[in-house]
């Protein structure tokens, strides 16, 4: 056993406890602040991008309504598979289009918090 081996026979490691710090070192430390009870509020286009914000989440409900009466629709007036697919397909865009732009709105928003 060399003397850069800690491992003892049974195979368990042994660790030695640190000795403390000096009490300089505690001294050298700077103070941490305590945090503000009111976070900071940083915006980015201030109330204009929120109102956009919900204008696109609203847009985005109304897809979905629109999407699923389109749905509804293209299944009852469908004479093939290939046109219930294609229909369901268009169905989905109603809704997923909206979703997408108004999740990147909240994205640009949070990243002008940041």
């Amino acid at each position: 056993m060399s003397t850069q081996d800690h491992t003892p026979p049974s195979g368990k490691a042994v660790y030695e406890a640190r000795p403390p710090l000096p009490e300089s070192a505690y001294a050298r430390r700077a103070p941490v602040p305590a945090p503000s009870p009111v976070p900071e509020r940083r915006s980015f286009g201030g109330g204009l991008l929120v109102i956009l914000e919900r204008m696109a989440y609203a847009f985005t409900l109304v897809g979905a309504a629109m999407g699923g009466v389109e749905f509804v629709l293209i299944m009852k007036h469908a004479q093939s598979a290939p046109q219930q697919a294609g229909g369901g397909a268009m169905a989905l865009c109603w809704a997923i289009i909206p979703y997408v732009f108004a999740r990147a709105m909240t994205g640009l928003r949070r990243a002008g918090e940041a």
